[in-house]
C-alpha cells in the first residue's frame, strides 16, 4: 500500500490554492481529499487518489469509519484540517486511528466556547462573566447585574444565532423561544469595548508571525452595514505585545504549542478581555489581506505545521492595511459597474467583484460580500484616508427582484 495524506475541509479549495496553483505541501506525496458537500469549489485542476464528498456536521464517527476504510487500501500517513468545522471530526478521527496531532481534547478547547471560558476562568486571563444558557436564573441575575448579555452557540462560528437582550422581557421571550436546546448554547456579560483579532502563527510556543486587527463593528452587527471592515498591522504597539502574551498563555493552559490561531478579544486600548481562540487561519478574507500585503499565506503554514514541514517567513516591513467587504442589504442583480477607475486607483488590491447579471442576496455571512478590497500603506493616516475615500462611492447599481 503507498503512503496517502488526507485533507478534510468544509473550506473551498480555493482555501488551498496560492498564486494559482494548489499550497505546496500537497503537492507532496499522494494526496486524499474530503470536503464538505457545502462546499462550492471542490479540488480540480490538480491530481489527487480519491475525492469524497460528505456531510461533516456531526460527522466524527463517519468519517473516522471512512479513514478506516480508505486505510484499507492506502496506509494514512496523517489527516489535516484546513477551517474550524473540520477540526473536531479530524481530532476525532486521528484519535480512532491512533494517528499524532491535535487531540480530541485540545479540539474541544477551540470549539466549544464554554470549555474554553471554564478552562480560563480559574486563571490570570481576564474573561467577561458566562454561564451556560440552560442556567436561566443565573442569566436573569447576569442581566440584572450587567445590563445586556449576550447569547450564542457553544460551538458557533461566523457571528451565526447571536443573540444581545438588554431586558427581562427580550431575556424571557428568548428563553421561550429557544427553550429545547438552551443546553447548546452559552450567555456572557455583554463586553461594550472595541474588538479586536490577533492573527499568530506560533511553532515550538513562539509566536513567528502576527497581526494585530481591529473590527470596525462588532460581528453581530455586520448585517447592518454595507461594509464590513478590519483593519490590520504588524507593527508593534503595546496592545499588541499584551494580545501576545495573552495568546502566549493561552496555548499554555490549553497544552498547545504550534498552530495558525484567530484570536478575539475585547480591549479600551489597554486592557484585553478574553472573546474566544479559533484554531484556523482568519475567516472574512483578513487570511487573503495578510498574502496580500505580507505574502504570508496562513492556510499554506497551517498545514505545514500539521505536516510538521519547515517553513521560511519572509522579512516583513512594518504596514497598515484594511480588507474592506461591500455588502448588499438588497435582494436583486447587478446591472452597471460603477467607479470602478476610482476603486482601482484608492484600493490595494481587488480580491472579489461581482459583475453585471450576478445575483445578490442580503448579507448574511462575510461570504456574502459583492466586493472585496484591500487597501495598505505604512502610514496609517493615509491609509485611514484611503479607507474613507473608498467608502465615500457607489460601485453599483442594483436592480431590486
Amino acid at each position: 500500500m503507498e503512503d496517502v495524506t488526507v485533507v478534510v475541509s468544509r473550506n473551498d479549495y480555493t482555501s488551498i490554492v496560492k498564486d494559482g496553483d494548489v499550497i505546496a505541501p500537497l503537492k507532496v506525496g499522494n494526496i486524499i481529499y474530503v470536503f464538505s458537500v457545502h462546499c462550492s469549489v471542490i479540488p480540480n485542476n490538480t491530481p489527487f487518489e480519491e475525492l469524497h464528498l460528505i456531510e461533516l456536521v456531526n460527522a466524527q464517527q463517519y468519517l473516522a469509519d471512512l479513514l478506516t476504510s480508505i486505510g484499507t487500501r492506502h496506509r494514512i500517513r496523517d489527516v489535516v484540517f484546513t477551517g474550524e468545522e473540520d477540526l473536531l471530526p479530524v481530532a476525532y478521527a486521528k484519535q480512532a486511528l491512533g494517528l499524532p496531532g491535535v487531540h480530541l481534547e485540545q479540539a474541544q478547547l477551540f470549539r466549544n466556547k464554554l470549555l474554553m471560558k471554564q478552562r480560563l476562568a480559574p486563571t490570570s486571563i481576564v474573561i467577561p462573566a458566562f454561564s451556560p444558557a440552560s442556567e436561566t436564573q443565573r442569566l436573569f441575575a447576569m442581566l440584572k447585574q450587567f445590563g445586556k448579555l449576550i447569547i450564542k452557540p457553544q460551538d458557533g462560528y461566523s457571528s451565526k444565532a447571536i443573540t444581545v437582550v438588554s431586558s427581562p422581557q427580550a431575556l424571557e421571550h428568548y428563553l421561550s423561544e429557544n427553550h429545547e436546546c438552551l443546553d447548546q448554547y452559552l450567555a456572557e456579560e455583554f463586553i461594550a469595548h472595541d474588538m479586536f483579532h490577533l492573527d499568530a502563527v506560533v511553532a515550538n510556543g513562539d509566536i513567528l508571525f502576527s497581526t494585530l486587527g481591529k473590527y470596525d463593528q462588532p460581528l453581530f452587527e455586520y448585517r447592518d452595514h454595507q461594509w464590513i471592515i478590519s483593519r490590520l498591522t504588524n507593527q508593534k504597539s503595546a496592545l499588541h505585545e499584551q494580545a501576545k502574551r495573552a495568546l502566549e498563555q493561552i496555548l499554555k493552559h490549553f497544552d498547545t504549542h504550534s498552530g495558525v490561531f484567530h484570536f478575539e478579544f475585547f480591549s479600551d486600548g489597554e486592557s484585553v478581555v478574553f472573546c474566544e481562540i479559533a484554531m484556523r487561519p482568519a475567516g472574512g478574507a483578513i487570511s487573503e489581506a495578510i498574502y496580500e500585503i505580507w505574502g504570508i499565506h496562513l492556510h499554506e503554514i497551517n498545514v505545514q505545521l500539521q505536516l510538521g514541514m519547515p517553513f521560511v517567513l519572509p522579512e516583513l516591513e512594518d504596514k497598515h492595511a484594511a480588507i474592506m467587504l461591500l455588502t448588499s442589504q438588497q435582494e436583486g442583480s447587478i446591472h452597471a459597474l460603477l467607479e470602478q477607475d476610482f476603486l482601482l486607483q484608492n484600493g490595494h488590491s481587488v480580491l472579489k467583484q461581482k459583475q453585471v447579471g450576478d445575483k445578490v442576496i442580503p448579507c448574511r455571512f462575510s461570504s456574502d460580500s459583492i466586493l472585496n478590497i484591500v487597501a495598505s500603506n505604512v502610514d496609517e493616516a493615509q491609509l485611514n484616508h484611503a479607507i474613507e475615500e473608498i467608502k465615500s462611492k457607489q460601485y453599483y447599481h442594483i436592480v431590486t427582484q
